[in-house]
Order: C-alpha cells, then sequence, then structure tokens
C-alpha cells in the first residue's frame, strides 16, 4: 500500500509541478488527507521535492548552464543574475 501512495503523490507533484496551481500545496493537503504523517511522512514530502526540483533543472539545463555562462560577461545575462 505504501508504494501505491508513494507513486499517487508522485503523480499528483508531477502534474502540478509545471501547473499554475502550488505543486507544494496540493503534496502537503494529500499527505494529510490520506493519513501519510510522522517523521515518515515529512521525509517523503522532502524528498519528492528534491526530485521534482532536480527534474525541473534537468530540464531546463541549457538554459540554466547558458545564464552562468553570461553572467561572467557584462549584459543582460549578467544584469538578470546580480539584480
Amino acid at each position: 500500500m505504501d508504494y501505491l501512495l508513494a507513486a499517487f503523490l508522485g503523480l499528483v507533484e508531477g502534474v502540478t509541478e509545471f501547473l499554475p496551481v502550488s505543486s507544494t500545496g496540493h503534496l502537503i493537503l494529500l499527505v494529510d488527507l490520506l493519513g501519510f504523517k510522522g517523521p515518515e511522512g515529512k521525509v517523503f514530502e522532502v524528498a519528492i521535492q528534491m526530485g521534482a526540483i532536480f527534474a525541473v533543472m534537468w530540464v531546463y539545463r541549457a538554459r540554466i548552464v547558458e545564464l552562468l555562462r553570461k553572467s561572467w560577461r557584462a549584459g543582460p545575462g549578467q544584469r538578470f543574475t546580480v539584480a
């Protein structure tokens, strides 16, 4: 049952991550509603959030690398990262 719950929560996190709604809010509400509380629930929330962050970074890796390269030179990229 825990694997099914984890898969369901991961699916909700993944679907809502790229929508203009709060993926973290949905995850917290579902964890509370489904009774996945305690230290295990909190660790799972952190782990799934880290997975979402890494997934977004992977999808936008080319843009992130380009932005980091441009941040060392004077111009719009540097103004964006310094401001």
